[in-house]
């Protein structure tokens, strides 16, 4: 589920809309889709280094989900 919030409700400096879509036409050998995920998921700074790298962000998705209830 995708949706987009109105600007006027934000709540500080979280804005993220950042969608980039990619097709895989195929795995690559000892990969599903999900494992392929996770695995880019947890090592992405193997694909962006030296250009930039990422860092976890620690947001409370809890809080951002009772706010819009």
């Amino acid at each position: 589920m995708t949706c987009v919030l109105p600007l006027e409700n934000a709540d500080g400096t979280v804005v993220n809309c950042d969608f980039y879509p990619i097709v895989i036409n195929s795995l690559p050998n000892g990969f599903t889709a999900k494992s392929l995920l996770e695995y880019f998921r947890l090592n992405i700074n193997l694909f962006s280094e030296p250009v930039c790298s990422f860092e976890p962000y620690k947001y409370s998705f809890f809080k951002f989900i009772c706010r819009y209830r």
